[in-house]
């Protein structure tokens, strides 16, 4: 794992971390693997959605195992529609990166390949997490700071 030290600015560079169709790249987290990240965006889209919202929005963080944000997904997914509340994470995860597109591209890869776009911005959140000092970040579930990532990233920037 790449850790700052004190008083180093975290790195947001305008980019995604990696392309949309690098699915089997390295993720970034060693206890997770890009096979385990990959079954679970094309198996079971739903929970790493829900574990991607958790992760970047301390208001749909939850105490139960299965999230919010999983259920309205999976229900949206059901009927081909989970691109649409898809593509609004996704750009918010592009927001926190500072990522210049527009929410025109983040429909077209949520409805494009919903998997791979899963996976990226999963690689993304592990990223910025990566970048966010130590003291600072969030328990491996997402679960344990009252901030979400962008005032974590943000807050950093700002000294």
């Amino acid at each position: 794992r790449t850790s700052m030290q004190p008083g180093e600015k975290p790195e947001i560079n305008g980019e995604w971390a990696t392309g949309i169709f690098d699915c089997l790249g390295e993720t970034g987290d060693p206890s997770l693997s890009p096979g385990k990240l990959l079954f679970y965006a094309a198996f079971c889209p739903c929970l790493l959605y829900g574990q991607n919202v958790m992760m970047i929005d301390p208001d749909e963080r939850a105490e139960c195992v299965i999230p919010d944000a999983s259920v309205r997904y999976g229900m949206l997914h059901f009927v081909c529609c989970g691109w649409f509340v898809q593509a609004d994470t996704r750009s918010l995860v592009r927001r926190q990166s500072e990522i210049d597109n527009s929410n025109m591209t983040d429909v077209y890869y949520s409805c494009l390949c919903s998997p791979c776009a899963l996976v990226q911005e999963r690689k993304q959140i592990i990223h910025l997490s990566n970048n966010v000092p130590n003291q600072q970040k969030m328990d491996g579930d997402g679960v344990g700071s009252t901030k979400s990532l962008t005032d974590l990233v943000h807050d950093e920037t700002r000294q």
